[in-house]
């Protein structure tokens, strides 16, 4: 499926935003980074495929029956992000370009803690949803550069591929990592009117505004995303 940007009255800046896997923060509030794109992208792919296992015999005088073998993660390919600093006599795109390349890289903490991983991504339009990702893949192209050899153009195209939810019944901190999904709010709702849909549990509206970061949990907004956990670390947050 191909997606391409369209104009509009008021222009709205495309965002990756960054932040630690598992580690309870979120891209849109503490311990996360987010990088606004100086250019919207032009386009960019979104795929998805499902496996199915098929049992052949040789005698079969057509195919064998398929069996559902589970979803795959979707997968975002050929997004550009592109880095202009031209409007500055000394900046450089190096510190943005440097943190995209970490993304491919395990987190200190992560290290630490004995669970390395590479950070979580969200990528995110406007009112277009994203969905929480792992870079598979980080490309850079510089394509400008100042006399002292500083680069202050450069194009950086991204591979991303989806986070899925733990499996029920398994450990989120044996060995993986628990995932979350994104809400955007829309006029009329509210953090305990979301526990409900999400949990059937208005009570744990608690736990979306920690993990959010959200202070004053009446002051949320439509159009506003937020990371929404599983049941389990909601109520653990709880």
């Amino acid at each position: 499926m191909q997606i391409s940007s369209r104009q509009s009255t008021s222009l709205v800046k495309a965002t990756l935003s960054i932040f630690p896997a598992g580690a309870g923060a979120s891209p849109l509030g503490g311990g996360g980074q987010t990088l606004t794109f100086h250019f919207n992208p032009k386009e960019y792919t979104i795929a998805r495929a499902a496996k199915w296992d098929r049992s052949n015999s040789k005698a079969a005088p057509t195919a064998g029956p398929v069996q559902w073998g589970g979803a795959q993660p979707r997968k975002i390919s050929g997004l550009q992000i592109y880095l202009d600093r031209s409007d500055s006599d000394s900046e450089s795109v190096v510190p943005e370009t440097d943190l995209l390349l970490s993304c491919c890289s395990p987190t200190t903490d992560s290290v630490s803690q004995g669970t390395p991983s590479g950070p979580f991504v969200v990528f995110g339009w406007g009112n277009t949803m994203g969905f929480t990702a792992i870079v598979t893949q980080v490309s850079i192209k510089f394509t400008m550069f100042r006399p002292s050899g500083e680069p202050y153009r450069a194009v950086a195209t991204l591979s991303l591929e989806e986070v899925g939810d733990p499996i029920p019944g398994q450990n989120p901190t044996s060995g993986s990592l628990s995932a979350r999904r994104t809400h955007t709010l829309i006029s009329g709702e509210d953090l305990a009117l979301i526990a409900q849909s999400e949990y059937h549990k208005p009570s744990l509206w608690r736990s979306l505004a920690i993990v959010n970061g959200i202070d004053d949990p009446m002051r949320v907004r439509a159009g506003q995303r937020l990371l929404v956990p599983s049941k389990d670390d909601a109520e653990a947050e709880a």
